[in-house]
Protein backbone atom coordinates (compact mmCIF):
# COMPACT_ATOMS: atom_id res chain seq x y z
CA UNK A 1 0.00 0.00 0.00
CA UNK A 2 1.49 3.51 -0.80
CA UNK A 3 0.02 6.78 1.32
CA UNK A 4 0.02 10.26 0.55
CA UNK A 5 -0.05 12.65 3.72
CA UNK A 6 1.24 16.49 3.60
CA UNK A 7 -1.03 19.95 3.84
CA UNK A 8 -3.85 21.03 2.00
CA UNK A 9 -3.08 21.79 -1.53
CA UNK A 10 -0.15 19.30 -2.13
CA UNK A 11 -1.72 17.39 -4.60
CA UNK A 12 -2.28 14.29 -2.41
CA UNK A 13 -6.04 13.69 -4.24
CA UNK A 14 -5.12 14.80 -7.73
CA UNK A 15 -1.37 12.72 -7.76
CA UNK A 16 -2.80 10.26 -5.93
CA UNK A 17 -5.41 9.56 -8.68
CA UNK A 18 -2.72 9.87 -11.38
CA UNK A 19 -0.60 7.60 -9.59
CA UNK A 20 -2.78 4.77 -9.30
CA UNK A 21 -3.88 4.92 -12.54
CA UNK A 22 -0.40 4.86 -14.21
CA UNK A 23 0.68 2.07 -12.00
CA UNK A 24 -2.56 -0.02 -12.30
CA UNK A 25 -3.41 0.09 -8.90
CA UNK A 26 -6.65 1.14 -7.21
CA UNK A 27 -7.24 4.73 -5.13
CA UNK A 28 -9.11 5.38 -2.54
CA UNK A 29 -9.52 9.23 -1.13
CA UNK A 30 -9.72 8.94 2.88
CA UNK A 31 -11.35 12.85 3.07
CA UNK A 32 -14.22 11.46 0.40
CA UNK A 33 -14.29 8.56 2.31
CA UNK A 34 -15.23 10.15 5.71
CA UNK A 35 -17.83 12.59 3.95
CA UNK A 36 -19.23 9.86 2.47
CA UNK A 37 -19.81 7.91 5.73
CA UNK A 38 -20.86 10.34 7.77
CA UNK A 39 -23.12 12.29 4.88
CA UNK A 40 -22.22 15.62 5.54
CA UNK A 41 -18.53 18.04 4.02
CA UNK A 42 -15.62 18.16 5.83
CA UNK A 43 -15.73 21.86 6.08
CA UNK A 44 -19.44 20.78 8.42
CA UNK A 45 -17.78 17.97 10.18
CA UNK A 46 -14.45 19.92 11.45
CA UNK A 47 -16.76 23.06 12.21
CA UNK A 48 -18.85 20.72 14.31
CA UNK A 49 -16.55 19.00 16.45
CA UNK A 50 -12.45 18.75 15.62
CA UNK A 51 -12.36 16.18 17.78
CA UNK A 52 -14.87 14.31 16.54
CA UNK A 53 -13.61 14.44 13.30
CA UNK A 54 -10.38 13.04 14.11
CA UNK A 55 -11.90 10.21 15.47
CA UNK A 56 -13.75 9.44 12.36
CA UNK A 57 -10.61 9.67 10.37
CA UNK A 58 -8.54 7.87 12.50
CA UNK A 59 -11.54 4.79 12.44
CA UNK A 60 -11.55 5.19 8.72
CA UNK A 61 -7.67 5.13 8.15
CA UNK A 62 -7.41 2.21 10.73
CA UNK A 63 -10.48 -0.06 8.38
CA UNK A 64 -8.54 0.56 5.22
CA UNK A 65 -5.45 -0.30 6.44
CA UNK A 66 -6.64 -3.67 7.79
CA UNK A 67 -8.85 -4.22 5.13
CA UNK A 68 -8.02 -2.61 2.00
CA UNK A 69 -6.41 -3.90 -1.19
CA UNK A 70 -2.23 -4.61 -0.36
CA UNK A 71 -1.90 -2.24 -3.75
CA UNK A 72 -3.98 0.65 -2.93
CA UNK A 73 -3.05 3.92 -3.15
CA UNK A 74 -4.32 6.12 -0.48
CA UNK A 75 -4.49 9.58 -0.14
CA UNK A 76 -4.65 10.59 3.28
CA UNK A 77 -6.27 14.22 5.04
CA UNK A 78 -3.89 16.73 5.68
CA UNK A 79 -4.04 15.98 9.41
CA UNK A 80 -4.22 12.09 9.13
CA UNK A 81 -0.88 11.53 10.47
CA UNK A 82 -0.90 13.64 13.71
CA UNK A 83 -2.03 10.76 15.98
CA UNK A 84 0.65 8.82 16.57
CA UNK A 85 -1.82 5.34 16.73
CA UNK A 86 -2.32 6.35 12.72
CA UNK A 87 1.51 7.38 12.33
CA UNK A 88 2.34 3.67 13.81
CA UNK A 89 -0.52 2.02 11.87
CA UNK A 90 1.13 3.70 8.58
CA UNK A 91 4.37 2.21 8.97
CA UNK A 92 3.18 -0.52 6.87
CA UNK A 93 2.51 1.48 3.94
CA UNK A 94 5.42 3.23 1.55
CA UNK A 95 4.42 6.54 3.15
CA UNK A 96 4.96 9.47 0.68
CA UNK A 97 5.45 13.61 1.99
CA UNK A 98 4.24 15.45 -0.75
CA UNK A 99 4.84 19.32 -0.10
CA UNK A 100 4.77 22.38 -1.38
CA UNK A 101 6.14 26.07 -0.70
CA UNK A 102 3.13 28.38 1.31
CA UNK A 103 3.17 30.48 -2.15
CA UNK A 104 1.97 27.60 -4.06
CA UNK A 105 0.07 26.07 -1.89
CA UNK A 106 -2.20 29.49 -0.87
CA UNK A 107 -2.14 30.15 -4.44
CA UNK A 108 -4.07 26.55 -5.06
CA UNK A 109 -6.31 26.93 -1.77
CA UNK A 110 -6.86 30.23 -3.75
CA UNK A 111 -8.18 28.48 -6.71
CA UNK A 112 -9.72 25.61 -4.80
CA UNK A 113 -11.97 28.21 -3.13
CA UNK A 114 -14.46 27.06 -0.53
CA UNK A 115 -13.60 23.47 -1.37
CA UNK A 116 -11.12 23.86 0.98
CA UNK A 117 -12.25 23.69 4.86
CA UNK A 118 -10.25 26.06 7.45
CA UNK A 119 -8.63 24.38 10.41
CA UNK A 120 -8.58 27.31 12.42
CA UNK A 121 -12.00 29.12 11.80
CA UNK A 122 -9.51 31.83 9.92
CA UNK A 123 -9.25 31.98 6.29
CA UNK A 124 -7.67 29.02 4.90
CA UNK A 125 -4.74 31.19 2.61
CA UNK A 126 -3.50 33.09 5.30
CA UNK A 127 -2.99 29.87 7.55
CA UNK A 128 -1.16 28.07 5.70
CA UNK A 129 2.25 29.12 7.13
CA UNK A 130 1.23 28.38 10.80
CA UNK A 131 0.08 25.00 10.04
CA UNK A 132 2.55 24.32 7.92
CA UNK A 133 5.30 25.22 10.75
CA UNK A 134 3.55 22.99 12.86
CA UNK A 135 2.53 19.78 11.00
CA UNK A 136 6.28 20.00 8.58
CA UNK A 137 8.23 17.92 11.15
CA UNK A 138 5.54 15.67 11.93
CA UNK A 139 4.96 15.14 8.54
CA UNK A 140 8.66 14.37 7.30
CA UNK A 141 9.14 12.08 10.66
CA UNK A 142 6.19 9.75 9.08
CA UNK A 143 7.50 9.91 5.59
CA UNK A 144 9.60 7.04 3.78
CA UNK A 145 10.07 9.97 1.13
CA UNK A 146 9.24 13.51 0.46
CA UNK A 147 8.80 15.01 -3.01
CA UNK A 148 8.13 18.98 -3.46
CA UNK A 149 5.10 19.44 -5.84
CA UNK A 150 5.41 23.56 -5.36
CA UNK A 151 6.81 24.08 -8.95
CA UNK A 152 6.26 20.79 -11.07
CA UNK A 153 2.78 20.53 -13.65
CA UNK A 154 0.79 17.45 -12.00
CA UNK A 155 1.62 15.14 -14.62
CA UNK A 156 6.07 16.18 -13.82
CA UNK A 157 4.72 15.74 -10.15
CA UNK A 158 3.42 12.21 -11.34
CA UNK A 159 6.81 11.30 -13.09
CA UNK A 160 8.79 12.09 -10.26
CA UNK A 161 6.17 10.69 -7.58
CA UNK A 162 5.90 7.41 -9.69
CA UNK A 163 10.08 6.98 -10.35
CA UNK A 164 9.98 7.91 -6.01
CA UNK A 165 7.44 4.72 -5.51
CA UNK A 166 9.09 2.41 -7.92
CA UNK A 167 12.50 2.65 -6.53
CA UNK A 168 10.79 2.69 -2.74
CA UNK A 169 8.99 -0.63 -3.78
CA UNK A 170 12.13 -2.03 -5.33
CA UNK A 171 13.88 -1.49 -1.75
CA UNK A 172 11.33 -2.87 0.06
CA UNK A 173 11.46 -6.02 -2.07
CA UNK A 174 15.16 -6.57 -2.03
CA UNK A 175 15.26 -5.86 1.77
CA UNK A 176 12.36 -9.34 2.40
CA UNK A 177 14.80 -10.97 0.10
CA UNK A 178 17.77 -10.47 2.28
Amino acid sequence: MISLHGPRGAGKSTLGRALAARLHRPFHDLDAEIERRAGRPLAVLLTESEPRFRDLEERCLMELLASGPADLVLALGGGAVLRERARIALQKTVRIYLFASPEALRKRLRQAGEARPSLTGADPVLEVESVLAQRDPVYRAASDAALDTSASTPSESVEALAALVVGLLSLEQERRAS
